[in-house]
């Protein structure tokens, strides 16, 4: 025993000395969650594809890697977010009232599916119906809206035009402040009542070439819109509703139908048979996408930009009220999907695509998201200086100041309040975005700043900002990326 003891009096000297010499080694870590993501999913045209299938046979990859399957479900999903969002600036009196009248009519249907909501943009949105299952009620709202856009029978209707880019960023920003506002988990199903834009000659032959830079841009500004509108899990499809007679051409004098061109284009492998691959294979004779009507709204020029709206979210364009019962059926007939997924937080949006494993690409929102995205953000900044109220907006417990520092400098004073996480989560930094009003569409600048892990211990900081004009607007927004919280407010610059 003795000896024992002298040999371990011995070595921790030595072992003392030893870790006293030898440097620490520097060790990193990085924390990531890992969730489990749904999706839904079209089911495969042939039906021979749909038996004995399960969710071994399908492969879901997000940023080109592959991502592990957990279920696959056929049955129909339970209480989606049915929003319909009507565009007053963007759709012409008689858009609005045949499509707020179609969806009247089938106020059950909509209701069958889950909450109905009902919300007006002229110019800003406003809620004409918070969320409700109540058929009698959304078909009242609904049948309002059109009885206040009832165009006087008689008189030509009003020339409707391509609008500037610029007007249509200002809709696009506010339809989606509206649409990244929290909601409960689910389906979401976006009824976007809007209007096609009927192109000058000029614009449809720079449509049939490579397109103008006018048409360009704001085809931009709405995939845009449509790859956020799909990151947030909405299912976009717009109702550029016309009466039938109208879609169905019935002018007698016009020498060849939309139809008959589309035939003469498609054979001589024209521009548009890019558009219509899936919307005529396998359709009964009885059905009404095979009819004129149908292939007409996917070559007309005047809808093309509104097809930017359909393929990221998995939509569809309605633009006759046939339509609408077959569309609003197949949502019920989607397959749920889930995997699991990495969620670093960093805030960007992350491609997504499902297909069976031998190759057949499945139809589904094209686009996920990691937290709040840039672009999100960005739209939402750009919203905050159209409405200008001077109210703080969001759910972060965050003061900002315009404050005036040495000289003629100006700092912004971040004030995040003490509060409690109901759910803990992984550390994320803060993204400070801004931008000034001025003329033209604003230019939305971000700083990303170092998360707060003990948000019940409150946090603030000041920062400095370029040295602007005295009297100027700007609009602030601090979004906390970990828990996807935000606030922003609109401030006057101290002089």
């Amino acid at each position: 025993m003795r000896l024992r003891f002298a040999a371990l009096a011995l070595l921790v000297p030595a072992a003392l000395t030893l870790a006293q010499e030898t440097p620490p080694r520097e060790t990193f870590t990085e924390e990531m969650e890992v969730r489990e993501v749904g999706l839904l999913v079209e089911p495969p045209g042939s039906l021979l594809k749909q038996v004995g299938l399960d969710s071994q046979d399908l492969l879901v990859s997000v940023d080109g890697l592959l991502r592990p399957v957990t279920r696959l479900s056929g049955e129909a999903a339970e209480d989606w977010t049915v929003a319909v969002y009507v565009d007053r600036v963007l759709a012409p009196p008689e858009t609005v009232f045949l499509a707020s009248l179609a969806l009247a009519k089938r106020a059950e249907s909509l209701a069958g599916l889950g909450s109905v909501e009902v919300t007006v943009a002229d110019p800003a949105p406003w809620a004409e119906l918070a969320a409700s299952r109540e058929p009698i009620r959304i078909r009242q709202v609904l049948s309002e809206i059109a009885a206040r856009a009832r165009p006087e029978r008689g008189g030509a209707p009003p020339t409707a035009s391509f609008p500037e880019a610029a007007l249509l960023r200002r809709q696009c920003d506010r339809l989606l402040a509206w649409a990244t506002a929290p909601r409960p988990p689910g389906p979401r199903v976006l009824f976007l009542v809007i209007d096609g834009f009927p192109l000058t000659p000029d614009e449809q032959k720079d449509l049939a070439t490579e397109g103008g830079e006018g048409v360009q841009e704001r085809t931009a500004v709405l995939r845009e819109t449509a790859r956020l509108l799909a990151a947030y899990g909405w299912i976009t499809i717009p109702l550029p509703l016309r009466e039938t007679r109208e879609a169905l051409g019935s002018d007698p004098a016009r020498p060849d139908s939309d139809l008959d061109r589309f035939r003469v284009d498609h054979q001589a492998g024209g521009k548009y048979n890019i558009n219509v691959p899936h919307l005529l294979p396998f359709l009964k004779r009885s059905s009404p996408f095979r009819g004129e009507a149908a292939v007409t709204l996917q070559v007309a020029p005047d809808l093309a930009p509104l097809r930017a709206l359909l393929d990221p979210s998995g939509g569809k364009l309605v633009g006759i009220e046939a339509l609408l019962d077959p569309v609003i059926e197949s949502l019920d007939g989607r397959w749920q999907v889930w995997f699991q997924a990495s969620e670093p937080h960093e805030g960007r949006l992350r491609p997504v695509e499902v297909r069976l494993r031998d190759g057949t690409a499945l139809r589904t929102r094209a686009w996920l998201r990691s937290s709040t995205p840039v672009d999100a953000a960005a739209a939402r900044v750009r919203a905050l200086l159209l409405g200008a109220t001077g109210r703080p907006e969001g759910t972060l417990p965050v003061r900002i100041e315009a404050v005036r520092t040495e000289g003629d400098a100006i700092a912004l004073r971040l004030t995040v309040a003490p509060f409690t996480d109901p759910v803990p989560v992984q550390p994320a930094p803060l993204r400070l975005s801004w931008a000034f009003a001025g003329d033209g569409t604003p230019v939305v600048r971000h700083q990303l700043l170092p998360g707060n892990p003990q948000p019940d211990l409150g946090w603030s900081t000041t920062l400095p900002l370029p040295a602007v004009p005295a009297g100027h607007r700007m609009a602030v927004a601090v979004d906390d990326l970990a828990r996807e919280r935000w606030s922003g407010i609109v401030l006057n610059l101290p002089k």
